[in-house]
């Protein structure tokens, strides 16, 4: 990757110097070509004290120093026609680089380049269980993750001829994320009075890996020409993308000795499944528009996309112990324990797009607007692999059971749109707007079973989805120091799914599951207001409010069941407030409460989650003369949404609960307080430099992780600025 970087940053220098030598060849008749540089160096320390990589997650930058050029920019003139610029940062120790190019001549064309990479961090820490001795585990790899993108476009803007443009572009994303599916801890409690659940417990709290590697290159080719008022294009765009990932998954990692499968597990010895997968596919999409402003009251839009998708994959699966003992030996694999070999994955995808729109108005202060678009999909895909099942620990897979499977999937799809405003009131303005799509898949899937023909099905299956949509609102100003806003939304979305035929293993009770769900519903209300407030020039409120409602039901052979109900209020508040020239605050407070319950079939293992979310936002800035300028920022946030269903007693302190051990969940959510607060000081020293310094402070604390997730943070940077 570095020598990536400096290629790019070689290049870019190199197209610098072109327009550098005509300048200087012509310096003493063109005066505007003088450049304009501004750099700004800049050094950041953070020290950190607590969970270091929740810091890092939380801020997206990294503790300890770092450093480089924060900002950097270089412009100017070839000649009256042409324009040159070169831009970006790069913070070394950050890994964080943005360098862009850009060379224009106007009524000709331009060239254009970059290179752009930046790190995400991620948590290493897992879940927390208190009543384990060890309550969490850490990773001990740090999880982070390059995410860059490198381009070039070139292309022709002659007076009254086609627009051609041509490009290139190469994404990745390489290195570890953190997983939010956790891994299994396992530790027998021992039994004390009031105190649950007992015996050998096993919870999700095990952090997982992800590896990833990741790359896309992208080849466009676009022509757009006026013909009169009539605008056509086409653009022309070709993906090739690879991606190979590896995880770690359904892992075991036991607190105290267990012996399982034959397999004899010592404390703190750990298992782990890894699964290997690799996806790629080669796809070619064309898309051809045209637009016309008929004229001032007329406009209509049409367009075509066809693309083609190609790829391909692999998946496999296996066990890896650490310290596990049969007969002695490590193991290597467990009485019951899966492989999986899938070497052959291919999927064919054929898409055709249409649409068309038009717009007409305003007509006596009414403007009306429709659109259609309809879609077909044809998808093909096809597996063959080998799943075996582990008959004696310690040996190698011993039940071999090869299938293969192949779908087909057909969808045709319709969506319509249409909407008016209307504008006569006075500093008024009304609209509504209604969207609509019908739906239709037809999935045809074949699974053959080599080894167990019994096993081998068949279905066909069809589903049809109907998606409504209604939005209506106003705007209306009748003061000029008051602003109101509304909106009201309704949608639905009902999925309707039909088993045409099934044969073979999928027509048996045991897998009756093909079916079993009949139609699914969504239903959503959505109200917002919004009020805008300028009681005087120096002042000014704003008070907005939200309420989602969703409504989920599920009709089975069973009946229909209220899946789940979800609701949530919020309100925010914002201000604006100059008491003096040289003095401004602004500040929001949003407040959000929420309430999700589930279908949960009777158990206590889920239960209903109610959320409550408080957020501060300050920012202020003083002039403390003509060249020197303070400013504060702070942020605020407080969680208060922790559901503890992992059990009772003593060591949480809290009531018994006459709950069975196959009861208790894992307490899930979060009750935390994110505080983050700076100051800066900035200096102009001159026309051309200028200096600036910020400290700033970061606090979190999460009770209910045990402050697994605490940390607190002080950074200092400076930096210099100088322009020429």
């Amino acid at each position: 990757m570095k020598k990536l970087f400096c290629l790019t940053l070689l290049a870019a220098l190199f197209c610098s110097v072109l327009p550098l030598r005509s300048v200087a060849a012509d310096e003493a008749a063109n005066k505007e070509s003088e450049p304009e540089f501004t750099i700004t160096p800049v050094v950041t320390f953070s020290d950190v004290s607590g969970n270091k990589s929740k810091f890092r997650e939380d801020t997206w930058t990294r503790d300890g120093w770092t450093g480089g050029l924060q900002n950097f920019d270089w412009h100017r003139k070839v000649d009256k026609d042409t324009e040159f610029s070169l831009g970006g940062r790069g913070i070394i120790d950050q890994r964080d680089y943005d360098i862009q190019m850009d060379l224009t001549k106007h009524d000709f064309g331009f060239i254009r380049g970059g290179f752009t990479q930046y790190p995400k961090y991620f948590d290493a820490a897992g879940g927390y269980y208190p009543l384990f001795n060890v309550p969490s585990i850490n990773l001990s790899k740090p999880a982070d993750m390059d995410i860059g993108r490198i381009f070039f476009e070139a292309g022709l803007t002659l007076p009254d001829m086609p627009k051609i443009t041509f490009g290139y572009e190469h994404q990745y994303k390489d290195g570890t994320k953190s997983m939010v599916e956790w891994g299994s801890v396992t530790e027998t409690l021992p039994a004390s009075a009031g105190s649950f659940p007992t015996g050998s417990v096993s919870k999700k709290i095990l952090p997982g890996l992800k590896n990833i590697d990741e790359n896309v290159d992208l080849f466009k080719l676009g022509i757009d020409h006026n013909i009169g008022s009539l605008n056509l294009g086409d653009n022309f765009y070709f993906e090739k993308y690879n991606n190979n990932t590896s995880r770690l998954d359904d892992s075991n990692y036991y607190l105290t000795p267990t012996v399982t499968g034959g397999v004899t597990y010592p404390v703190n010895s750990s298992k782990f499944t890894v699964y290997n997968e690799e996806f790629h596919h080669d796809m070619f999409a064309n898309t051809y528009h045209m637009d016309q402003h008929i004229n001032d009251k007329v406009y209509w839009s049409a367009g075509y996309m066809f693309t083609a998708v190609e790829g391909g994959g692999a998946f496999s699966s296996a066990n890896l112990y650490n310290g596990a003992l049969v007969g002695g030996l490590p193991a290597v694999y467990g009485t019951g324990d899966a492989y999986y070999n899938i070497p052959v994955i291919n999927i064919n995808e054929h898409s055709s797009v249409g649409n068309l729109n038009l717009m007409v108005g305003p007509f006596k202060d009414l403007i009306a607007y429709a659109g259609v678009q309809g879609e077909k999909t044809h998808t093909e895909s096809f597996m063959y692999g080998n799943f075996a099942t582990i008959t004696a620990a310690g040996s190698p897979a011993t039940t071999a059971d090869y299938r293969d499977a192949y779908t087909v999937l057909d969808k045709k799809s319709v969506e319509e749109s249409l909407g008016v405003r209307y504008t006569m009131i006075p500093y008024t303005t009304l609209y509504a707007e209604a969207k609509f799509a019908e739906d239709s898949y037809g999935q045809d899937e074949t699974q053959i079973d080599f080894t167990t023909p019994g096993n081998s099905y068949g279905s066909s299956v069809a589903t049809e989805v109907l998606k409504q949509q209604y939005k209506a609102g106003f705007n209306t100003s009748p003061w000029a120091r008051m602003t109101w806003s509304t909106q009201y939304m309704h949608s639905r979305n009902q999925n309707d799914y039909a088993p045409l035929a099934l044969t073979g293993a999928a027509n048996t009770a045991g897998n009756a599951y093909i079916g079993f769900i009949k139609d699914l519903t969504f239903d959503t209300d959505e109200v917002s207001t919004k009020l805008t407030l300028r009681p005087c020039s120096r002042v000014s409120l704003t008070l907005k409010y939200q309420m989602t409602s969703t409504d989920i039901k599920s009709q089975s052979l069973n009946g229909t069941i209220p899946a789940c109900q979800y609701y949530q209020n919020i309100y925010s508040m914002g201000a604006t407030w100059t008491p003096i020239n040289r003095l401004f605050l602004t500040g929001l407070i949003c407040y959000q409460d929420t309430l999700t319950t589930t279908f949960d079939n009777g158990s206590n293992t889920v239960l209903p989650f109610r959320g409550n979310v408080y957020s501060v936002i300050g920012n202020a800035g003083y002039a403390l003369d003509m060249k020197s300028d303070l400013d504060f920022q702070m942020t605020y946030s407080h969680s208060d949404n922790f559901v503890n269903n992992g059990g009772y007693g003593p060591t949480l302190g809290l009531a018994t609960a006459a709950l069975n051990s196959a009861q208790y969940g894992l307490p899930y959510m979060v009750s935390d307080d994110l505080t983050n607060a700076s100051i800066g000081w900035k200096h102009r020293i001159n026309d051309h430099t200028s200096v600036g310094v910020r400290f700033g402070f970061w606090n979190n604390h999460e009770p209910s992780s045990g402050g697994i997730n605490d940390y607190s943070a002080y950074v200092v940077s400076a930096s210099y600025t100088f322009r020429f």
